[in-house]
């Protein structure tokens, strides 16, 4: 029973947590590198081809021909005898790479930055051919690179060319990231309230799980700080435990929990003084920290970069840049580019200008796919106030195989509400609400704890209650 009780400690942890982000001069080296099974390198789903030199996997990081990748990237490539140094020039960037030296040079509108990397070029001994790692390569000039083990496949995509497709043809989101931009500028108070259930079947057996609760807090341009009070049906888990057990239980049916999230740094801080009576020797001001990035990746399995998409959200980005937060997402799978090709695709049939249909102060998209047995309807509304589209709606309903999952969300300065739903047969039930409302206020939230507070790494909490 205290492996349930952990397990179940540990879910509240992560629960918290995603729920909170749902509402950021050496001597020059002559190598000779060990075989590796066959490696390919595609640009934009095209194969580059290197004539005398394959490449080669190194420590984890793969090793390429230089002037092969530069020159398919489209950059004009020059080497410094002399000074041992690769140079490759494009759309006004340029990059340097010094043999021996895991340090790279980039230059771009007159202002010159060293990116420290894990891996150094190096001339290779069976060839005498210069050697760089690819992916600090392709990124230096702006690529996106990924990597699909199932095929050794280094996967390399040009961003810039997808934007340019897809530029001019997302004016109404446009219009709506300029207002969510300028909301997003305020400081605003916020309150709202939080409830969900939740049924896991296993063996026949069906256990439900509830939480309810408010929040309530301020956000910034440069952080959000908030505190939420929630309630926790246990009683299906207790229902076979000891006294004893089920009083330990009852330090999660309570929880008070603060917050801080720092939208420029994206680390967020969780402080639950009920840890402290679970666990006393973990200090009652302790406040866990964790990359919200790492987080995504961690628990969900999602590639985002939470302060580029915060400082894209703030910055009034045009929309057809936010679609490149799809590429790192998915720059890992096999056929990567084909499969953000078809993304982009669907992104344009669902938010295109061409996807709406207007009614009055209204416009309304959409879509339905089906592939693979999976069906998947997509509906937008945007409203117009005079010359801003000032509030949105999004309806999403998913089907497969007997699972069905709806996500309803809507968004206006004043007030949000969001609604998930998601039904496994004969294994998992949930239904999600959340609303918010929002005023300005002359509060400043902080932007991370006090400096007299313990700090815990949350994942490293989290590795600690799964041995």
């Amino acid at each position: 029973m205290k492996h349930v009780f952990k397990k179940a400690l540990a879910l509240s942890m992560a629960l918290m947590m995603v729920l909170t982000v749902s509402v950021f001069a050496a001597d020059v080296p002559v190598i000779s590198p060990a075989p590796a099974s066959a490696i390919s390198v595609v640009l934009d789903g095209k194969p580059i081809n290197f004539t005398d030199v394959t490449p080669e996997l190194i420590n984890d990081r793969t090793y390429v021909p230089f002037r092969a990748v530069f020159e398919a990237l489209g950059a004009t490539v020059d080497y410094q005898n002399d000074a041992r140094t690769i140079i490759a020039k494009l759309d006004g960037k340029t990059v340097e790479f010094k043999i021996g030296s895991s340090e790279v040079k980039v230059t771009e509108n007159g202002v010159t930055t060293v990116v420290k990397t894990d891996a150094a070029s190096f001339i290779d001994a069976k060839s005498d051919r210069t050697l760089v790692p690819v992916r600090f390569a392709a990124q230096s000039l702006g690529s996106t690179v990924g990597w699909s083990q199932n095929t050794k496949t280094v996967n390399i995509i040009d961003g810039s060319k997808l934007m340019n497709t897809y530029a001019g043809k997302f004016s109404l989101m446009d219009r709506y990231l300029a207002s969510n931009a300028a909301q997003s500028k305020k400081t605003l108070a916020f309150s709202g309230t939080l409830k969900m259930s939740m049924q896991m079947t296993q063996d026949g057996q069906t256990m439900p799980f509830g939480v309810s609760g408010t929040v309530n807090g301020v956000t910034s341009p440069e952080s959000v700080e908030m505190a939420a009070k929630l309630a926790m049906d246990l009683s299906a888990l207790t229902a076979d435990m000891t006294a004893e057990e089920k009083a330990q239980m009852e330090a999660l049916k309570n929880i008070d929990a603060n917050y801080i999230i720092n939208m420029k740094t994206g680390m967020m801080y969780l402080n639950m003084p009920m840890m402290h009576t679970v666990n006393p020797s973990i200090p009652e001001n302790a406040w866990f920290f964790i990359d919200i990035s790492e987080m995504y990746r961690s628990m969900l399995g999602i590639n985002l970069d939470f302060a580029a998409l915060v400082n894209m959200n703030t910055n009034s980005a045009k929309f057809a840049d936010s679609l490149q937060m799809i590429l790192p997402m998915m720059a890992d799978e096999d056929g990567a580019y084909e499969n953000i090709a078809e993304a982009f695709k669907l992104c344009e049939k669902m938010f295109g200008d061409n996807a709406f249909t207007k009614s009055g102060s209204t416009y309304t998209s959409s879509v339905t796919t089906e592939e693979q047995g999976a069906k998947i309807t997509m509906k937008m509304t945007l409203t117009e106030s005079g010359k801003d589209i000032t509030g949105a709606t999004m309806n999403i309903t998913a089907s497969q195989n007997g699972m069905n999952m709806t996500m309803e969300s809507s968004y206006n300065s004043s007030k949000s509400t969001a609604k998930v739903t998601m039904d496994v047969p004969n294994m998992f039930k949930l239904d999600c609400n959340v609303d918010m409302n929002f005023s300005e206020t002359t509060k400043t939230p902080a932007k991370q704890p006090a400096s007299n507070v313990t700090l815990i790494n949350f994942m490293d909490m989290m590795n600690s209650l799964n041995p």
